[in-house]
């Protein structure tokens, strides 16, 4: 169920996973993928601006560290971490490699393959291997709205204003009060 309001990305939802997620562990301490959901519920948070880095990094890395002192191969821990160097540490490299790892545990998991995209090959101008990745991660998650708006994000980034207002679209389309896609939107119709 966390990851369910995980996957709706309104700030409701997001606090939700949370409450789930915690009540999960309050049940379960040792249980890893809760620990790693909980990593990326907090990255999340801050990716869209819904709380301080200040407040959710510490909080997002203690839940990293948990869970990958559980499960050195926690597939959403080494992406939650692999953000958090990407985005707030500016450790690209480091950041490459755990989300290089993520994959190759787990090559159908899409999460790894949008977040390496959308929060490091995309911010370094590697659009043409964002959109590759991208592809692949809608390949083993074609519903999935939040990488439909990652593939949107990324065409807006190329130029390709057409090309992110159908990817915007998408999601809307199965599913109309996705305000994610319509926070994005905006600026490719402009």
């Amino acid at each position: 169920s966390g990851v369910h309001h995980w996957n709706r990305r309104t700030p409701q939802d997001l606090e939700r996973a949370l409450e789930h997620l915690q009540a999960s562990l309050q049940l379960d301490p040792a249980f890893a993928p809760a620990w790693g959901a909980m990593g990326l519920c907090f990255v999340t948070l801050n990716i869209f601006g819904l709380r301080a880095p200040e407040d959710v990094i510490g909080p997002a890395r203690e839940a990293v560290d948990r869970a990958l002192q559980l499960d050195r191969g926690q597939i959403a821990a080494l992406t939650a971490r692999a953000t958090m160097r990407a985005i707030h540490d500016w450790d690209p490299v480091s950041a490459e490699r755990d989300f290089k790892d993520a994959i190759a545990r787990a090559p159908s998991d899409a999460i790894a393959r949008q977040w390496y995209a959308i929060n490091l090959l995309a911010p370094l101008g590697r659009l043409d291997e964002a959109r590759v990745a991208l592809a692949r991660a809608r390949e083993l998650d074609p519903l999935s709205a939040s990488i439909m708006l990652s593939s949107g994000l990324v065409a807006y980034l190329a130029g390709d204003l057409a090309g992110s207002v159908a990817q915007y679209e998408r999601p809307l389309s199965l599913d109309p009060t996705f305000s994610a896609a319509r926070y994005f939107l905006g600026p490719s119709l402009a």
